[in-house]
């Protein structure tokens, strides 16, 4: 983790309030038409969830250059609970990630899209399964869509090839205990951080569980993910990925 992330955190958090039990990270990057949305359908889940003692919402914008950092800032006005946090450029959704991980104080985290493809209804049902779980994964259900599914397809391939790990079944939404987080040590700023989190967590012997949500069409906008430039970043970082583990086992 970042440290001077962990220490914004320390100083704007330490103190305030009791400790949540659940961080959810909403990573943003040009999400005007969706951010207030996704917000509002998030609190309105967790109140219809009384058993989840406390909670906090995590805004990254990520260097977003429309209304993005606005209707955040409008929305976390009404709300304690709610937080935002700016990244002067946009990093990538790994970077907001790690940004919004560090800075979660709930005893659970767990990360959606603000685009809203995700209900949060399902993610919580997730949550549900904690437990006496470390990492509950997820299995991503899609509709029809051959591109998208090309494209998983590809993916997993890839991450089996180049990393050495099958993420297959566990490529959607997960809920992961903070200390367990905390002590991982995460490289990359694309959403392959994801697969890290994943990976160093089944190797590592997390008691683990698995749940499946459903994917839906975005609310509106396209994807950050699915275009050549993105699918090119994440392979480069597959590729770096993949030497940079090389270079920890050999101790270099």
């Amino acid at each position: 983790m970042n440290e001077t992330n962990r220490q914004n955190h320390q100083t704007a958090g330490a103190g305030t309030r009791p400790e949540p039990q659940l961080s959810i990270i909403l990573p943003a990057f040009n999400e005007e038409g969706n951010i207030r949305p996704v917000i509002n359908e998030t609190v309105e889940a967790i109140v219809r969830n009384p058993w989840i003692r406390g909670y906090e919402i995590i805004i990254v914008n990520d260097g977003s250059t429309d209304g993005t950092a606005r209707e955040s800032e409008a929305v976390a006005a009404k709300s304690d609970a709610i937080r935002v946090l700016h990244h002067p450029e946009n990093r990538g959704i790994g970077a907001a990630l790690k940004t919004g991980y560090a800075a979660a104080m709930g005893t659970w985290v767990t990360a959606a899209g603000s685009d809203g493809e995700v209900e949060m209804s399902e993610v919580l049902q997730l949550v549900r399964m904690m437990d006496d779980a470390d990492l509950v994964v997820s299995r991503r259900w899609r509709g029809p869509g051959a591109h998208r599914k090309l494209f998983t397809y590809l993916f997993h391939r890839l991450t089996n090839l180049i990393v050495g790990f099958n993420i297959a079944g566990m490529e959607g939404i997960y809920v992961i205990r903070r200390d367990i987080l905390r002590r991982m040590e995460l490289y990359s700023n694309t959403s392959l951080v994801n697969l890290e989190i994943i990976m160093q967590g089944v190797r590592a012997g997390c008691r683990i569980r698995t749940g499946e949500i459903t994917v839906h069409p975005r609310l509106s906008g396209e994807s950050k993910m699915t275009n050549c430039h993105a699918i090119a970043r994440v392979f480069l970082e597959m590729l770096k990925l993949r030497l940079h583990l090389w270079r920890k086992a050999r101790g270099t």
